[in-house]
C-alpha cells in the first residue's frame, strides 16, 4: 500500500529554477523511498515518529534557497519545527512506535511535556552484553 500510495510523488513549482532546487533536495533525502516507508509504517502501525537531521548549506545553495518561498499547508500547534541559520532538513530516520516508551509514563500527560526513550528487547540486550558470533561483536 505504501508503494502504491506514494506513486508519482514529484515536486513541481512553477519558477523552474525553484523546481530544480527541490527536486535536487528530494533527490538528496532520497524523497521516494522515505515517503513509501513512512506510508509503511503509517498504514501497518497507525503511528509515525520521524527524526529529522539537517545540513548546512554552503553558499552558493543559500542564495538559490533564499529566492525561494514555502509554506506548509497543515498547521500544527503542538510542535514547533526550527532550524539553524543556513540550515535544510538533510535526513529522516523512522522509529518503530512498538520499541518507544513515554518517559515517566502516565503522569507525562498531565506535565505536557513527553520524552521518548528506547525500551530494548531482552534478546538484543543480551546480544549486545554478550556477543556470541563474529558479526555481532563487530557491529
Amino acid at each position: 500500500m505504501g508503494d502504491f500510495a506514494c506513486q508519482g510523488v514529484r515536486i513541481s513549482h512553477p519558477n523552474p529554477r525553484v523546481e530544480k532546487f527541490y527536486r535536487r533536495w528530494w533527490d538528496k533525502v532520497n524523497g521516494n523511498e522515505r515517503s513509501e516507508r513512512f506510508l509503511n509504517l503509517l498504514y501497518r502501525l497507525g503511528n509515525v515518529i520521524i527524526k529529522r537531521r539537517n545540513m548546512k548549506l554552503n553558499a552558493q545553495d543559500k542564495i538559490k534557497f533564499l529566492k525561494t518561498v514555502a509554506t506548509s499547508d497543515l498547521v500544527d500547534d503542538t510542535h514547533e519545527v526550527s532550524l539553524g541559520k543556513n540550515e535544510i532538513p538533510a535526513r529522516y530516520v523512522f522509529y518503530d512506535p512498538t520499541v518507544l516508551e513515554v518517559y515517566g509514563g502516565a503522569l507525562s500527560a498531565y506535565t505536557g511535556h513527553k520524552v521518548l526513550t528506547f525500551k530494548l528487547p531482552e534478546a538484543l540486550r543480551q546480544i549486545i552484553k554478550t556477543p556470541k558470533t563474529p558479526e555481532e561483536k563487530n557491529s
